[in-house]
């Protein structure tokens, strides 16, 4: 009976029906969540949970983290909660997150930037990232051989380096083709790739 699991098996089960589905590090996170998050929950029964239970849970969780914390986390909890009961219905009050303002560098500091690490090993994902756009992540899986199209000027994004639930970076790649992307990449920033993508000696970065 849904009812008589408790909160912290509900979300075990959820995170283990989708973790051939989601990133290693979708996964180490939701795991990371499931460890730290509301504490008083988890042992609770499903059919014991109530809005005034929950709500103390979140109020108390909230009073030390940030509202974007909270609400991703108790996310989690409530459809791993939903999934296993399908028509309980708890209604709370959430923190508001208010949305980040997008603070984008300044041309002369990016000049000045660039021409600090010209022709260091950093100078290609530093590009990558300022003039194409690409995270992180993305830049350190990306292959310079086989997801550059140089004569179209295209580079192509389907894979990602992260990190999983046991520290350790690993490849991974987009699990839908909505999730691969494409974008263009200026002549001048090919020219450099193009230098170095043969060179063993051309350092990679973890993320």
């Amino acid at each position: 009976d849904a009812l008589s699991i408790t909160v912290g098996e509900a979300i075990d089960a959820y995170i283990e029906r989708r973790e051939s589905e989601i990133s290693p590090s979708t996964t180490a996170n939701y795991k990371k969540y499931r460890r730290e998050s509301f504490p008083d929950l988890m042992n609770v029964k499903i059919g014991q949970l109530t809005d005034e239970r929950c709500q103390q849970a979140i109020d108390g969780y909230a009073a030390t983290r940030s509202p974007k914390t909270v609400v991703n986390r108790w996310n989690l909890l409530y459809a791993a909660v939903k999934e296993a009961k399908k028509n309980i219905n708890i209604l709370v009050k959430l923190p508001s997150v208010k949305r980040k303002r997008l603070n984008m560098p300044e041309e002369e500091p990016l000049r000045r930037l660039l021409k600090e690490i010209e022709n260091t090993p950093l100078e290609i994902p530093v590009l990558l990232a300022a003039v194409c756009g690409l995270r992180r992540s993305e830049i350190c899986a990306l292959d310079y051989t086989d997801d550059i199209d140089y004569e179209k000027g295209i580079i192509r994004i389907n894979k990602a380096i992260v990190m999983d639930e046991k520290n350790r970076y690993v490849l991974k790649d987009t699990k839908t083709t909505a999730g691969e992307r494409a974008g263009p990449c200026p002549r001048w920033v090919l020219d450099k790739i193009e230098e170095v993508k043969n060179n063993p000696s051309q350092k990679r970065y973890a993320p």
